[in-house]
This record gives C-alpha cells, structure tokens and sequence, in this order.
C-alpha cells in the first residue's frame, strides 16, 4: 500500500489514514476532510483551525474521574479528535453502574479518594479498573436477599414492615433518599402490587413516620432513619415467614346452597284427637288421687304420665293403658297443661327414657325399667 511522510515528526504511515501513527497529528481537515501536506495550523481548504498534539497544554489524554460518599467528579481532557469519542465511551462506563455506599467505616475509608488518573491508557484498562470497584464497593448489599425471595418466604409480618423493607430497598439501604412511586416500583418488584395496597400506602407510611422509622423531608421524598434501617434488617434476616391471611369469603359474593338439615330424630306422628278411654280411678288399694299424691311427680311430664302408668297397670292390674287412658287421668286429677301431642310425648319418653313399650293396637306396656324407677325414686 502506499505510504506518506508525517508532516509532523517524518514517519512514514499508510495514505488514508486520519492521525499519525507515531505523534498523533491531525492527517486530514476534520471539517472538509481536506488532506494535508505540510505542517499547517490552519485548513487550506477551508480555514478550519487544526489542533495538533503539541498544542494540548501538557493534558495529553488524562482522564480523572473522584467518587466517594459526598458524590463523585469526573474530569477529562483530551485531543478535540481523540477526546470525543473516548469521554464519551467512558462516561457510559461510569453511568451504567449503581455505586453502593455502606455506613461502614472501613468501606468509607476506602472510597475516601476514589480517584483514577490515566494518561495514555487504554478503554480496555479503564473499564477493568472501575469493574474492580464496583465489585468492592457492591460488597454492601451481600447478605440481603431479593426483593421476590423476602416475598416468596413472606417475612415482614404486617404491612407496616413491607414499607420499611421497600424503603430500604428503594433508599440503596439507607444512603439515598425515596419517593412514593419508589415504593410503588418495589411492589410491583415483589409482585404483591393491587389496588387495596396501593390505595392503602399512604396510612401505611405515615404509621411509618410516627413510628420513627421513616423521615418526611417535603415535597414527596423521604429518607430512612437509623431506626428504620436496623428494623428493616432485622426483618430481612429473619429464618422464618408470618403465615398468610386466610381470606374470607364475603356471603355476598357466594351464594352458598342451603343444605337442608337431616332429620335425625324420631318422626313425629301427627297430633290426633285422644278418645277418652275410662277406668275406674277408685278400685285397687288406693284411689288415683291418692296414689298421685303420694308419688308426688310435680309438673313433669313424663313423670305425670309414668306415675299414671303404674297405677293402671300395677295397682289395678291391667296389662296395657291407651293415650285415651292418660288423657282421661289427666281430666280427673285436674292437671294442669295437658298435652296436646299426647301420644309423641309418650313415644318421645319412650325413646330417651326406656320407660314405656309399645303394646298391641296402638296401646303401650310400662317397662321394668319404668316400673323400677317409680318405685325407687318415689
């Protein structure tokens, strides 16, 4: 290929190229991109100023970037030709890493002068050398898990603790400052945004406020205190979650079929007209009244008819009595509330009791237990 002479410093470089290999002299206008022949301060062309390499005042490629916890400066000065496309380059460096900062001390002091100086170096040695920073600095957030793990082990315990846990996460922990729609973002980070939440966020945090965990500085923006900060790591680090609310179904919105209840007791017979059936209330050792008196039953049901019962079939000596029968003592002793389903009481008694069995034709048979039990307990 074809070679030229450096008008600068005579070394010989290939025809085309736009800078000198050697010295870095401007070979071309970088305007009308006019090729030059000679050492020249200005473009023959068209008049453009050309700016070589001797006239940088002693910056020749120095780049000074100083980052700690009060900010960072980024200083570069450069060729015109050879600086645009470097600052640029490495402004995208600086700009896509989030530094994290710690209250630690020993982290403070190390970004106390964080300050890199190049002169003549390479993109490659600058980009490694802020890597390396990075990672010493990222060190801060080692040991605090995920947004979406705290949600899937559901550790804050109410919804007081996720908003101190959002601010800490939203705040870079505890360094920068946060705003609403931080918050916001970190729900939607934890995948537990919705309309209730989101609608429920401001007295969530104002609780945080009273509480002393959250700092209020105006304008929507807030910080978070010392004390936010040591809960919101006690929250994160803890081995076990809270239980999740079982939600409760609104009656309103489930209609539920209603079950009909099993009828689990004895049918009830119909209520019939008691035919009164007579006995002589006078024969046997002791009239009826006598005898009820004796036993003295009270207003008990059951008892009532237990005792008129015995007395039919005990005293008098018949073998069964009939509902006619019980309704027809009840007239004569005069009793008062005489019942008006006669015969299921005495099917109920019957069924609880063991008092009573069922006899021929509708009639009933006083048991052994019945009988025993009028003459032990009366």
């Amino acid at each position: 290929m074809e070679e030229i002479v450096c008008p600068s410093c005579s070394s010989r470089i290939l025809k085309g190229g736009l800078f000198c290999t050697n010295c870095g002299t401007p070979l071309k206008c970088k305007k009308c991109n006019q090729s030059f022949t000679s050492k020249s301060n200005f473009c023959s062309a068209c008049g453009t100023a050309v700016t070589s390499v001797e006239s940088s005042s002693g910056a020749f490629n120095e780049i000074t970037f100083k980052e700690n916890s009060d900010g960072r400066t980024f200083e570069a000065r450069f060729t015109d030709p050879i600086g645009k496309d470097v600052v640029e380059t490495f402004g995208k460096i600086v700009t896509s890493r989030q530094l994290l900062f710690s209250s630690d001390s020993s982290q403070s002091a190390d970004l106390k002068d964080n300050t890199i100086d190049v002169t003549d170096t390479s993109l490659e040695e600058i980009e490694k050398k802020n890597d390396g920073k990075q990672e010493k600095i990222s060190d801060s957030a080692k040991g605090y898990p995920s947004l979406d793990t705290i949600a899937i082990k559901n550790l804050p315990a109410n919804e007081s603790e996720w908003i101190v846990v959002y601010a800490f996460y939203s705040s870079d922990f505890g360094v920068k400052t946060f705003t609403r729609q931080n918050l916001i973002e970190a729900y939607e980070s934890s995948r537990r945004k919705n309309k209730k939440r989101i609608s429920q966020l401001t007295p969530y945090l104002n609780a945080t406020v009273k509480s002393g965990d959250v700092n209020p500085l105006g304008d929507g923006i807030y910080s978070l205190l010392d004390n936010g900060i040591e809960r919101a790591k006690e929250i994160v680090q803890r081995k076990n979650g809270s239980p999740g609310k079982r939600q409760k179904l609104s009656s309103k919105t489930v209609n539920k079929p209603k079950e009909k209840p099993q009828n689990l007791t004895t049918k009830k017979t119909l209520a019939k007209n008691v035919v009164q059936e007579k006995f002589d209330t006078h024969s046997g050792e002791k009239t009826l009244g006598k005898f009820y008196e004796d036993k003295t039953p009270g207003k008990n049901t059951g008892k009532r008819i237990l005792t008129i019962a015995y007395y039919i079939t005990k005293i008098l000596g018949q073998n069964s009595f009939s509902d006619g029968n019980i309704d027809y003592a009840y007239r004569v002793l005069q009793l008062d509330k005489r019942p008006k389903h006669l015969r299921q009481q005495i099917i109920n008694f019957k069924n609880s009791k063991a008092w009573f069995e069922e006899g021929e034709n509708g009639s009933w048979r006083l048991s052994r237990h019945g009988e025993i039990y009028v003459e032990d307990n009366w």
